[in-house]
């Protein structure tokens, strides 16, 4: 495994990149001649324009042994953050090859003109691994690119600064996925945070994103399904989990828990949102049951409310799952409560049981309190008598399961709600009795 140097102020050097008194000049030296293993010093000085040069490909490396770029203080081996690209753009972009990966410490990208976009992530099959990068592009910052690539960024800056356009972080590429951690993410000019596209997968964890109303947005009907998670992050004042334009593809899911707005002066409720094609999840603290959940951290009594924007006769809006134990031995009754400002039936809200078996084998015992089939008639939900504090509760309901689980175990139950235009406040405790 070789050790190549680059540092654009070596002009009177070899240019062959042995040393750092002969160091390459350009990165794509070092590009060319990098393979498996090797190590890639850039002076932390170096400050290149690559504008009209091409793209940056590394075309070697495996996930076990990739080459590594490191921003280095020049003739020392010190990490120091700083060594510059500039022009990064679609024309240029930094990137592997097919079944090649990289790892990539302390580089500063810039986007070289008006309009032009950052690509760090892309090459099919492969991986890239950013730690302590700083992107900065007018319009966008793609996280991850190409099919069946995987992508990790941690303590990385992102700043967008374009006024107009897309002017977005971007993750796209078919099936593949992007995990950023730490990442400070600056942009004032759109309510979300990332826009997600063709397949892939997001997270983002204990990453700022103050300056957002929304964690994502997706929009393309044309795409493959995504899934996210927003976790332990902090978010904008009156944040929910997605944009409304969520609606692009079924199979849609994102979450966010353990994130908040503004200062924090007491523990964070666990889960804040989830959100799917048929609509979105959200904790509501003033709004809950009398002898209710109440989060472990904070103290809270809360419920979880979810607005349906599309319900159907298949499926609705398909909520945080719940989860409760029981015992096992003898028959016993698993019971949801739930309130809203309108009657319900089995077809507008259900829940999908998992519990412990019956039987003699791991599978689960199932059950769904949905209406037998399509041409049955829908039944009104049984009637609660539950106290609930909070506005718009004039129903209330129960939903219950009967059975004899063989052994005890965890129940785990799954609210779909369908009523679509409508919202309904879900105490997530299961009384089992």
């Amino acid at each position: 495994m070789a050790t190549y140097y680059v540092d654009d102020s070596k002009t009177s050097g070899a240019d062959d990149g042995s040393s750092w008194d002969d160091s390459f000049l350009s990165i794509y030296s070092a590009a060319s001649a990098a393979s498996t293993g090797d190590l890639v010093l850039v002076a932390s000085t170096h400050d290149q324009d690559i504008t009209g040069s091409g793209d940056i490909t590394w075309n070697d490396g495996t996930w076990s042994q990739p080459v590594t770029i490191v921003s280095t203080a020049s003739g020392t081996n010190t990490y120091t953050p700083g060594a510059t690209l500039r022009g990064m753009s679609t024309s240029a972009d930094f990137q592997v090859g097919t079944n090649d990966h990289i790892a990539v410490w302390g580089l500063e990208f810039i986007a070289g003109a008006a309009g032009a976009d950052i690509r760090a992530g892309y090459g099919n099959d492969g991986s890239s691994y950013y730690y302590g990068c700083t992107f900065t592009a007018e319009d966008r910052i793609y996280l991850v690119g190409g099919t069946d690539h995987a992508a990790q960024h941690t303590s990385c800056e992102y700043n967008i600064t374009g006024l107009s356009g897309f002017r977005e972080l971007y993750q796209t590429g078919t099936r593949s996925s992007v995990v950023v951690r730490d990442g400070d993410i600056n942009n004032t000019h759109k309510p979300h945070a990332v826009r997600l596209e063709y397949g892939s997968g997001t997270v983002l964890r204990a990453c700022d994103l103050s300056d957002f109303e929304h964690g994502i947005l997706n929009t393309s009907t044309s795409n493959s399904t995504i899934q996210a998670r927003i976790s332990g992050c902090a978010v904008g004042t009156g944040y929910t989990t997605a944009t409304t334009a969520y609606t692009s593809k079924a199979g849609n899911t994102i979450s966010t828990d353990y994130s908040a707005a503004g200062t924090i002066t007491s523990p964070i409720n666990g889960m804040v949102g989830a959100a799917d094609v048929g609509g979105e999840t959200q904790i509501d603290t003033t709004r809950y049951r009398a002898g209710g959940a109440v989060d472990s951290l904070t103290g809270d009594s809360y419920c979880h409310q979810l607005t349906c924007r599309y319900g159907s006769e298949n499926d609705g809006h398909r909520s945080i799952e719940i989860v409760g134990r029981v015992d096992g031995g003898s028959e016993v009754t698993a019971t949801v409560c739930l309130a809203a400002s309108t009657s319900l039936t089995d077809e507008e809200f259900w829940i999908d049981w998992f519990c412990p078996s019956e039987g003699s084998t791991a599978r689960q015992h199932f059950a769904s309190s949905r209406k037998a089939n399509p041409l049955a008639t829908a039944a009104a939900l049984t009637s609660d008598t539950s106290s609930w504090t909070g506005s718009g509760l004039t129903s209330k309901f129960k939903v219950s399961l009967t059975w004899t689980p063989a052994v005890g175990g965890l129940i785990f139950a799954e609210p779909v709600f369908a009523k679509s235009g409508s919202t309904v406040y879900l105490d997530p405790k299961i009384t089992v009795s």
